[in-house]
């Protein structure tokens, strides 16, 4: 008998695109976490500054809590 198994991997939220929070996102990403990046500053949280998360969100932190 061959079982396997399949669960959506865990949510990882960074919030502030910071320096710092690039490392974290990458590390992260690495294992295995689906990674979302959100900040309120557009000009911070931006695709380019984070390529591994799965989401760059532009958002006050409070609201996109409030809807996730």
């Amino acid at each position: 008998m061959f079982v396997q198994a399949f669960t959506p991997p865990p949510r990882m939220f960074v919030f502030g695109a910071i320096d710092f929070a690039v490392a974290v996102a990458r590390v992260g990403k690495f294992l295995g976490h689906h990674v979302t990046v959100c900040d309120a500053r557009g000009v911070f949280a931006t695709r380019q500054r984070f390529p591994e998360a799965d989401e760059v969100v532009v958002r006050w932190p409070h609201r996109f809590l409030a809807e996730a």
